[in-house]
């Protein structure tokens, strides 16, 4: 049974850590800060308090602030010693023995926070022996030694566990969140990558050397401007640097999306690959080359474990017929006047909103600019009046760098929106003009599509009329095969039904004879799909591209003439 402790006794606190890293955290203050809650609860007195950063399996005559406890005790500046538990004296079996004998023997009663060790008894000495031998603490107390330790970091107003965000690291000094400026460049890079030099994520992430997962989850916190951490049912918030704008974030992430559609992975080129689809099951069909009699043939093939003939699903169909008759219907969709001017007139009344929205954020940053501007200027003014290496000195320098980078973010802001203003200055009455141009790019000089664009063009350009961006999408090319009963093996056709965004159409195909595909419905192009025309119009002879394009400008507005 534990012993009450007596009331109006003098208290001797003796706190370790082992490593310097605890040293400048918070154990030992922890460890302080209960002990004086035992005393009191006890009724005592803390007269004095001995922290000790040193390992506890050090011989004793070379620990200096133990030999300073045990001399302190011999001589009776205090009548009993709190300690958080027994190895906090020592995890040497010889010195335990010694420096519990010598606190007998001065009188001192040892008390942890559970309260009295009874080491004048047999049963109380074999436990604080055994605890220095196999280290003292039980798994229930660790947890409750790192919760106790956690709640006061939280409390105190640090961050008490987890990994910062990315790019971000915790100023124990200073107790906030700081940007590290390399990782800040390496994101911008990643951006700049993505967003302007059109890369996947993949590639952007082996151009930087990271993960593409660790690409993904910088990319999800860059904006960010806030975390928190809970514990007990309580949530601490932390300011958090941003190292992208908001804006910045989606541009990244509104170009990822675009490319969640399948890619090829096969050899030879398949402009509908990832939209064809099984009109029975719907799964999408995949670019394959076989060989045959000495020849190259192409197929968009249906995957071998879903496919069921019972169903009716089409185990291939011939790439070459497919996509010149995808790629003539999503020409004649662009053939529409009227639906591609109402869609520009749309595209560019949204960029006016735009930029009605970016200049009032550049007024505010001119604004901030000059706030941010005087603060440095008076804070330079203040520095000079203190000597070198004072303390308030030293203060003053830093606040004057955290004025000055904050001034830098700002000019880079303030030149960033200017620059998407001036790009964004459209006159409503240029929409006829870039309307026929679009028009004019696959129908004047009846060259066409295929003569007026690469592959890559051509292939963007299809994906924009049909409109399907993910996988979980229901839009896509739906092709089913044909074979009269009884007829040969060549004797097939394939019908297919284009379900796109911007139009709905259907065909026939088949080797012995061509028939015009049929556009059923024009469908309201939306202003992303607009610009997207516009993009590739822009990268084509005769249209130029502005010097420094902006991701959401409608490309055709730089060029010339009507």
């Amino acid at each position: 049974m534990s012993k009450t402790p007596q009331k109006g006794r003098r208290f001797a606190i003796f706190a370790r850590v082992s490593t310097r890293d605890q040293l400048t955290g918070y154990s030992l203050e922890v460890q302080e800060q209960q002990a004086r809650d035992y005393v009191k609860r006890a009724g005592g007195a803390v007269v004095k308090v001995y922290s000790d950063q040193e390992s506890a399996t050090r011989r004793q005559e070379d620990r200096a602030e133990l030999q300073r406890m045990l001399s302190d005790a011999e001589r009776g500046a205090f009548d009993a010693l709190i300690i958080q538990e027994t190895t906090r004296l020592s995890r040497n079996l010889g010195v335990m023995i010694d420096v519990t004998e010598k606190l007998t023997k001065a009188g001192i009663t040892l008390h942890d926070f559970s309260g009295p060790v009874l080491l004048e008894t047999s049963e109380g000495e074999f436990f604080a022996r055994m605890k220095a031998l196999i280290g003292g603490y039980t798994a229930r107390q660790s947890v409750e030694k790192s919760l106790r330790s956690r709640e006061h970091v939280l409390k105190s107003g640090g961050m008490a566990a987890g990994r910062p965000p990315f790019g971000r690291e915790w100023n124990k000094a200073l107790r906030k969140l700081e940007v590290i400026p390399e990782r800040q460049a390496q994101l911008r890079r990643a951006y700049d990558l993505i967003v302007n030099r059109s890369r996947s994520l993949n590639r952007a992430a082996a151009e930087l050397g990271m993960a593409d997962s660790s690409l993904r989850k910088a990319i999800r916190q860059a904006a960010a401007t806030e975390v928190g951490q809970h514990f007990n049912g309580h949530e601490y918030r932390f300011p958090c640097p941003p190292l992208l704008t908001a804006n910045q974030q989606r541009h990244i992430e509104a170009r990822l999306a675009a490319n969640k559609v399948t890619r090829p992975h096969t050899k030879g080129e398949y402009l509908l690959q990832g939209l064809v689809r099984c009109a029975a099951c719907a799964a999408t069909m995949t670019g394959q080359t076989s060989t045959k009699d000495g020849k190259h043939h192409m197929y968009y093939r249906h995957p071998t474990q879903s496919y069921d003939q019972s169903r009716g699903c089409v185990w291939h169909v011939p790439v070459d017929l497919l996509d010149d008759d995808v790629m003539t219907v999503s020409a004649n969709v662009v053939g529409d006047g009227k639906s591609l001017r109402q869609a520009l007139e749309t595209a560019l009344a949204e960029q006016y909103s735009k930029a009605g929205d970016t200049g009032n954020r550049l007024k505010q940053v001119e604004v901030d600019m000059q706030g941010a501007s005087v603060r440095l200027q008076r804070t330079l003014d203040t520095l000079v009046a203190f000597t070198e290496g004072s303390e308030s000195r030293g203060r003053l320098t830093a606040r004057a760098r955290e004025e000055e980078q904050r001034l830098k973010e700002l000019r880079a802001e303030r030149d960033e929106l200017a620059r998407q203003i001036a790009l964004m200055q459209v006159p409503l009455e240029a929409t006829d003009a870039i309307a026929s141009k679009l028009r004019s790019l696959y129908w004047g000089s009846g060259l066409g599509p295929e003569r007026m664009l690469n592959f890559d063009q051509r292939r963007e350009f299809v994906r924009t009329i049909v409109g399907r961006t993910t996988r979980g999408s229901a839009l896509g090319v739906y092709v089913r095969m044909h074979r009269p009963k009884g007829g040969s093996k060549k004797a097939v056709w394939w019908a297919y039904i284009l379900d796109g965004c911007l139009a709905l159409a259907e065909n026939r195909l088949r080797r012995d004879g061509d028939s015009a595909p049929d556009v059923r419905e024009l469908r309201t192009h939306s202003p992303q799909q607009a610009e997207a025309l516009a993009a590739l119009a822009a990268a084509t002879v005769g249209i130029k591209l502005p010097r420094r394009p902006y991701p959401g400008q409608l490309r055709t507005i730089c060029s010339s003439g009507g």
